[in-house]
């Protein structure tokens, strides 16, 4: 499959390219393609030790609400003439992490057609009470199964959800997660030499950014600013740098709900945000407890016996 796949992309022209382009990042994208019939997306970015470990923590886990990855190729810099030419890698800002430290492909399954964070950002998708839930449930039922198999996403955002047609959810981007299994490389995954935690600072919990050893309760606190951006349609702390960002989260700062929000439907929603993302991490539910949450009776069901 590799082999087929990179000459796929070796023969296209700068313009098909860019149409096959369905994410980017600083360091990488993520392109589709198809092969015997088969969607898939495939991600390249540099080769890092630490995203190279969190990613094949992925390789093993079979969900339906977690993207399937099929295979994980790196390249060493010596190598990659004999895939892509020097016209295609210029097309990445990576291009001199590429040739100085190689690149690694992650082809998986094509998870959706968009992400959740193009969902939300988007005025013409309308995301009601009875959407938001179903969304919230799936993305608790991939987490839950990814803690059952002791292994901790680290990364959780809307830009890491995607979203299919049919509003099937899968998570994707493993490569901040930890596996808790003993005899698992835990080396990067907690913060040293004064360095935030790998992830995205708005989504960060305060304990990793005070250098703790990541639990579950790391996910769920992301799942809990989650939960206010499908109401708010926001960006968490907007505008902040990240210095600012991690001073307001360790003393406590949150996103807040606004007037409009603050009804008797939403106040045990409102809850049980609030409880995921405690500073307490004890008071944070677990995923299986938000699992239920979730496909409880009442929509707006929440826990009643959670404190803030």
């Amino acid at each position: 499959m590799f082999n087929v796949l990179c000459k796929l992309f070796k023969d296209l022209q700068p313009a098909e390219l860019a149409s096959v382009t369905i994410g980017r990042g600083a360091f990488g994208r993520v392109f589709s393609t198809s092969l015997d019939n088969n969607d898939f997306a495939i991600k390249i970015c540099p080769t890092s030790p630490c995203s190279c470990r969190g990613e094949r923590n992925s390789l093993s886990l079979r969900h339906p609400n977690i993207v399937k990855t099929h295979e994980i190729i790196e390249l060493r810099p010596d190598d990659l003439s004999l895939f892509f030419t020097d016209s295609y890698l210029s097309n990445f800002n990576s291009v001199s992490l590429f040739k100085s430290i190689g690149l690694q492909m992650v082809i998986m399954e094509a998870a959706g057609s968009m992400s959740l964070e193009t969902c939300i950002n988007d005025p013409n998708e309308v995301i009601d009470r009875e959407r938001r839930n179903y969304i919230l449930y799936q993305i608790s039922a991939g987490l839950a199964y990814c803690h059952d198999q002791r292994i901790l996403h680290l990364d959780l955002k809307p830009s890491n959800i995607m979203i299919s047609s049919d509003d099937t959810c899968k998570l994707v981007d493993f490569g901040c997660s930890l596996n808790l299994e003993p005899g698992h490389d835990h080396r990067g995954r907690i913060r040293c030499g004064g360095q935030p935690p790998p992830g995205t600072i708005p989504y960060t919990s305060p304990e990793l950014f005070r250098g703790a050893k990541p639990t579950e309760k790391a996910d769920i606190y992301s799942f809990g600013i989650i939960m206010w951006q499908l109401v708010s349609r926001e960006t968490p702390f907007y505008g902040d740098s990240s210095q600012a960002i991690i001073f307001k989260v360790c003393r406590g700062v949150r996103p807040k709900f606004g007037e409009s929000q603050a009804s008797l439907e939403m106040s045990n929603y409102i809850r049980t945000a609030q409880c995921c993302w405690n500073a307490d991490t004890s008071i944070r539910p677990s995923a299986d407890e938000l699992v239920h949450r979730f496909t409880s009776d009442s929509p707006d069901s929440g826990y009643e016996s959670l404190t803030t």
